[in-house]
């Protein structure tokens, strides 16, 4: 998929992180990419490293704090990358580990499937068009959608699906995630995704639930507003402009643009 990104996302402390699974215990780190006080950074660092703790602690119990490194391992992950956002910028970006067993170093310029982290940033780019008054949350989508439309049948005949929906998860759409696709592996296109055509490795996209009436979680709702992105824009090309901005840092180097691997959407 390819998404839009957007200016003026605000972040005022967030963890983002990306990982890669496999056997072993994949470490030591690599050098962190930073700006600000290095003492104070290698403190803060250290503290992610050495500081995780337990999803549920137990009143009265002792909170025993668990490293990076063991949790990797306790996992099979081989590769971690963390970025730290504070004050609408990235304090400090480091990667943990190799790509593989035995293979290259994480470093903070390393590559990871985007996975879930895509639909927050999709949200955003929907709502900036809804606040630029080309789209209407609660409007149904297909009056929207060219290429693709949501099939209708008897729930949506009940009630339309709206952007507003898909993107909180109350659609009733199917396909709960997207497994994605390995190196070398055919990519589908957004049309052969949403109908579960091969090279697709998911399901047919479709509403099964009366819209608005039950949240669910649905991977499969996103692609539908990323249509409508994509055909909000000429010739449905993700805008360049856009793109440089939000993939610049600010540290030294050029951001790195991805090409559109479907020009034709």
């Amino acid at each position: 998929m390819f998404l839009r990104f957007f200016h003026h996302v605000r972040l005022t402390a967030a963890v983002v992180l990306w990982f890669s699974c496999g056997v072993g215990n994949a470490w030591p780190p690599s050098d962190p990419r930073s700006s600000g006080d290095e003492a104070q950074l290698k403190e803060e660092i250290e503290r992610v490293q050495k500081g995780l703790l337990p999803a549920a602690v137990v009143k009265g119990s002792p909170i025993r704090n668990m490293t990076l490194a063991d949790r990797m391992f306790a996992y099979h992950v081989t590769a971690v990358s963390i970025a730290v956002i504070h004050n609408n910028a990235i304090r400090w970006s480091q990667g943990f580990g190799t790509l593989k067993v035995g293979g290259a170093p994480v470093t903070a310029d390393t590559l990871f499937q985007a996975a879930s982290i895509s639909k927050p940033v999709t949200a955003v780019a929907a709502l900036r068009l809804v606040q630029s008054g080309k789209l209407n949350l609660d409007e149904d989508v297909n009056h929207y959608l060219k290429s693709w439309k949501v099939p209708t049948n008897g729930f949506t005949e009940q009630r339309r699906v709206t952007l507003r929906e898909l993107l909180t998860h109350t659609a009733g759409t199917t396909v709960r995630g997207f497994p994605g696709y390995a190196a070398g592996e055919a990519i589908p296109t957004l049309p052969q995704i949403l109908d579960g055509v091969p090279p697709a490795n998911t399901p047919t996209i479709r509403v099964e639930i009366v819209p608005g009436t039950q949240w669910r979680y649905s991977g499969g709702g996103y692609p539908c507003p990323l249509v409508i992105e994509l055909h909000s824009l000429i010739d449905g090309y993700l805008d360049l402009a856009h793109r440089t901005s939000i993939f610049n840092t600010g540290f030294p180097g050029e951001p790195t643009i991805l090409r559109d691997r479907n020009p034709a959407m």
